[in-house]
Order: structure tokens, then sequence, then C-alpha cells
């Protein structure tokens, strides 16, 4: 009748058919799932469009502490769901879970505020997007600079009227917080780069999605190079932005960066990933195709719970580079 799960990790995964199976893990009188992992991870290579599993977590009283419970698919299909089934009572703490049909806790505000350095000050609520006037131009680049940047389950940050002979959006968080990412951010109608930049590091969680992108890359530090010898920081002010394109990374100290069942870079163009400590768990996971690359800049690199690095090709296409 009482279930604990410690410091443990619970995967099912299926590379080939898609169908990793459904979990159900039920404590009749209580259930403690604390400092684990429980995943479902499917990937079809017949079928892209494969769904994933469901799990299920449930009894009277459930406690889940610093764990992360995540059904995830990788390829075109949908994820499943993860329904927690509770008769008497929910104590939720410091935890992801990923395929929630509902925000736990309570609904989140979204948390993103531009700091007026490089365009107009601006608090984005739920629906509304950034305009592109909130930033400023420069040759193929459009620059941002944020107060705070993060976003949860349920959640869209859109990204409108970009010029079209924009070929990149470069974002910098100024406000001393690791960004949360795990809604969704949609740059517009066409697939542009997106770069974003936080000394203090980001959180993907299980439900982020990357829409309507090219190249993604997440930079925990705080300088970037660009062609020419021009340097962007946390200090830069409009008149110094450059027009051309990114070349390097500069820190001298790196936040961390945590990928918790979220698959980045699926869209078929490359990836980056430059931190301190990168850490893939729960199924989260680094993937391009279509012979695009992937490149991981970190002092430490961990990958638990059915993570996985790769490049995916069809056709006969030779995949990509993956740089470590």
């Amino acid at each position: 009748p009482v279930v604990q799960l410690k410091n443990s990790q619970l995967t099912l995964t299926d590379e080939v058919a898609g169908k990793a199976g459904a979990i159900s893990i039920v404590g009749n009188q209580s259930l403690l799932v604390e400092g684990s992992e429980i995943s479902s991870i499917g990937m079809n290579t017949i079928d892209a469009a494969v769904n994933g599993n469901n799990i299920t977590v449930g009894g009277g009283a459930v406690t889940i502490k610093s764990s992360v419970i995540n059904t995830t698919v990788r390829g075109a299909g949908n994820a499943g769901r993860t329904k927690l089934a509770v008769t008497k009572s929910l104590s939720f703490e410091d935890s992801w879970i990923g395929g929630a049909g509902s925000t736990l806790g309570g609904v989140r505000p979204i948390d993103v505020a531009t700091d007026g350095s490089w365009g107009e000050v601006a608090v984005v609520g739920g629906a509304e997007p950034i305009d592109g006037s909130m930033g400023l131009k420069k040759g193929g680049n459009r620059f941002f600079s944020f107060e705070s940047l993060s976003l949860f389950n349920g959640q869209q940050l859109s990204f409108e009227n970009l010029g079209e002979n924009d070929q990149r959006v470069i974002a910098r968080v100024t406000g001393g917080e690791p960004s949360v990412l795990d809604g969704t951010i949609n740059l517009g109608a066409k697939p542009i780069d997106l770069l974003l930049m936080n000394p203090f590091g980001f959180e993907v969680g299980p439900n982020a999605k990357f829409s309507q992108m090219g190249e993604l890359t997440l930079f925990a530090g705080n300088a970037i190079e660009f062609d020419g010898g021009s340097v962007v920081d946390l200090e830069t002010n409009l008149d110094l932005l450059p027009d051309s394109s990114p070349t390097g990374f500069i820190s001298e100290s790196r936040g961390d960066i945590q990928v918790i069942g979220a698959t980045l870079g699926q869209t078929g163009s490359g990836l980056s990933i430059i931190g301190g400590s990168v850490d893939f768990r729960s199924g989260g996971s680094a993937l391009s195709g279509n012979g695009s690359d992937v490149s991981i800049d970190s002092a430490k690199l961990s990958l638990t719970g059915g993570s996985l690095i790769g490049t995916v090709s069809s056709g006969g296409q030779v995949g990509g580079m993956i740089q470590v």
C-alpha cells in the first residue's frame, strides 16, 4: 500500500518502433517520489508520426520532490500524457512534469520583460507577442535585451514583425536569474536563427518547443564575438551593436544548462549549447537533421534517463557532425 521511489531512475525506451510502453506507479495509501526520474521515450524510425506513451502516478497521499516525470517522443508525433491520480493530497516541490494536462500549483505568469537598453521597455503578458520594434536591427541581426526571460507549460512567446532580411534573433538576459524555458518560442513566418545569451544559465523543461526556427544557440556566458572583432556583452549599448555574423563566445565563467525531457534541434538546422555544466535528463536530447551539426561546449557534460546526442538523416544523406 506504500510505495517509495528514492534516488532512482525508471526509463522505458524504444528507438525502433516507438512503443516504449506506458508506466503506472500507484501507492494505494501513499506514494513518495524523491530525487528520481521516471521516463517513457519513444522514437519510431519507421513511422515518424508515432505518438508517445502515457505515465500514471497516483495514490492516496502523493509527494513528488526534486524529481522529473516525463513522457516524450522523438519524431513528428505527439508526446504522451502524464496523469496524476491523487485521491487525498498532493505535495509538489522542485520538480518537473512533462505532458501534464494542466499546470500544477496554479498558473504561473509568463516572465518576459525587455530592459529598454536596445529598444522600448515592455512587459509581455500571456498572448502578447514581442514586436520587432522592441529590438534593434543591424544588418541581418535583430537584437533584443531582456531583464527576464522565462515561460512555463502552456505559454507561448512569439516574435512578430521581424524584417524580411533578418537572419537571426540575438537576445541577451541581464536580470541575474536563470531563464526557465518550458513553453513555446515561435519566430514567426520564416525560419531564422535564434541565439539566447544568459550568463546565469538555462533550464529547458519537458514542455519546451522551438517553432519556425533555424539554428538554435543557448549560451550561458556574457560576451559574443562578431566578424570584424566586435564584442557584445551585458553592458554593450545600442551604438556599438554590429551588423556582422557571430563567430565566437567569450566568458571567464559560465552558467549551467539543464535540458530536462526536451528534444532540441529537430528542425533540420544546427544546434549549439555552450555552458559550464550541461546536463541532459529524463530523455532530454540534442538532435539535428538533414546533415546539420550539433555542437556542445561545456566543462562538464552528463546524460541520464535515456538522453542522447545525435544527428538524423534520411534518403541516403550523410549525417551532420557531433562536436563535444
